[in-house]
């Protein structure tokens, strides 16, 4: 870790201190100097001091009985975690760089720490997205789930226990740079923020939570508090310029559910974003007929919604007869209901009605007639959400 750094921290503290500095390996080996060319050759002043854990100054005399290249000046050790890792000399008067000897020693450990930190976030960062990528893969009837129970288990989390698996799609992942992707990330923990609440990046679009749920698996609606969070994460993620499509999948029970929890969440994310909604948190429960209906072959799903909506969407107000379809959809048979939220009069939705009838061929009396009209608008706007994708 100090061979990373080393040449860095040499010419930087170089630079401030105006004297020749060194950093060398727990062999002696120089390692860092602002002098390059000696890169790679032996300190000799070191090895007592990285054996003692001592500093030691090496006079204008010693200088001259020792290896040739090793000057007169001070030699200190650097500690990582209680264990001497190397050691940093500065080159001038012995009673001159001793006065920075302390001060340089502290500022290379310190280097040192913050390098470990960085590097250990990282590296957990990478095992997390590691076990996401094996959730997701994960099929119960080919592979047993102790493997990614006990890699969770490694990392702190209990995946045996009730959650609800989360995937957050940015919209335009190309322009968004990497910086902005790491805050989408921070924001998710700052929503998701219990302890057993798993958040992290999964390639360059996708936000992945394995939400905690706790004692809210038995309530009544086990995802009443995950809905409120997302939708608030979606929310603030949109203010910040980051906006999100967010798929709630099935609640997994155990671990063995967590890879159809995922893909399920994933799928309810891209089903949502091919819904004409301001709602940016869909659950996959709700999404049921469009996740039948995104099975149907392309070829079959274009010449069927040809068949049915040819005439209707050539129509100049075809705009406000599907949206007088579907608010019938909604409120079957209260045409009273229906009229006001479109602010028309009853007569107008009957006549509206009739002229869809007519255009399509279908009677919107019948289940079947409504049920076929709609399955053709919503694989319409799948086919539309596939084009762009």
């Amino acid at each position: 870790m100090l061979r990373a750094c080393a040449q860095e921290l040499a010419e930087n503290t170089s630079e401030i201190a105006g004297y020749s500095v060194l950093l060398t390996d727990e062999k002696g080996l120089v390692i860092g100097s602002s002098d390059p060319s000696r890169l790679g050759s032996l300190h000799s002043p070191s090895l007592e001091v990285i054996r003692t854990r001592r500093p030691e100054i090496t006079t204008q005399e010693e200088a001259k009985n020792l290896p040739e290249g090793v000057r007169p000046g001070i030699t200190l050790p650097i500690s990582l975690a209680g264990r001497v890792v190397g050691s940093i000399a500065i080159a001038g008067p012995p009673e001159e760089v001793s006065r920075y000897g302390r001060l340089v020693q502290k500022q290379a450990e310190l280097l040192l720490r913050e390098n470990a930190l960085v590097r250990s976030a990282m590296m957990r960062e990478q095992a997390l997205q590691e076990l996401i990528l094996e959730i997701a893969a994960f099929d119960p009837r080919k592979a047993d789930e102790s493997l990614p129970v006990m890699r969770g288990r490694e990392l702190g989390y209990d995946l045996r226990s009730p959650r609800a698996v989360l995937v957050a799609e940015l919209l335009r992942p190309e322009d968004v740079p990497l910086n902005r992707r790491l805050e989408a990330q921070a924001l998710g923990r700052k929503f998701f923020s219990h302890p057993q609440d798993i958040v992290t990046r999964l390639g360059d679009e996708k936000l992945v939570v394995l939400a905690f749920l706790g004692l809210a698996a038995k309530e009544k609606d086990p995802l009443e508090e995950v809905r409120k969070t997302a939708r608030l994460l979606a929310l603030s993620l949109e203010r910040e310029g980051l906006p999100v499509w967010i798929g709630i999948g099935e609640i997994a029970t155990s671990a063995a559910l967590l890879g159809e929890a995922y893909r399920t969440a994933l799928e309810a994310a891209r089903l949502s974003a091919g819904k004409d909604t301001a709602e940016r948190v869909s659950f996959i429960g709700e999404l049921r007929m469009e996740s039948l209906l995104s099975t149907i072959p392309k070829d079959r799903a274009s010449a069927f919604c040809e068949t049915v909506l040819k005439d209707l969407l050539a129509c100049p107000d075809s705009r406000d007869l599907v949206r007088t379809f579907l608010a019938w959809c909604d409120r079957p048979f209260e045409p009273a209901r229906v009229a006001r939220s479109l602010s028309i009069h009853r007569n107008t939705l009957s006549y509206r009605l009739q002229k869809i009838g007519r255009l399509t061929g279908l009677d919107l009396r019948d289940a079947r007639g409504i049920l076929m009209l709609r399955s053709a608008l919503e694989l319409q706007k799948l086919g539309a959400f596939r084009r762009e994708a």
